[in-house]
């Protein structure tokens, strides 16, 4: 059961969402960035009918890193090396 099945609240709240993951998912208390992030996927869900696949996501990722890719190449990179006295 997916869990956009699961909670049948709407709107779709947190506390919902924490719940299910407590209970049904992680079976342990979530952190707020998991509640959030899972909050995130189940609105996304609700609206356009369906969670995004494995490959959505992954394409998203490296969509991001393609797009930022040239940014960073422009970017001044120094490496430093620290030694301890000991």
């Amino acid at each position: 059961m997916s869990i956009t099945e699961a909670i049948t609240e709407r709107p779709l709240t947190r506390q919902a969402i924490q719940e299910f993951l407590t209970e049904k998912h992680l079976g342990f208390q979530p952190s707020d960035a998991e509640v959030d992030g899972a909050w995130t996927l189940a609105a996304y869900a609700i609206n356009k009918g369906d969670l995004p696949t494995r490959d959505d996501i992954f394409g998203m990722c490296v969509g991001i890193a393609i797009d930022h890719a040239p940014l960073r190449e422009e970017m001044s990179w120094t490496v430093e090396t620290c030694r301890s006295r000991s």
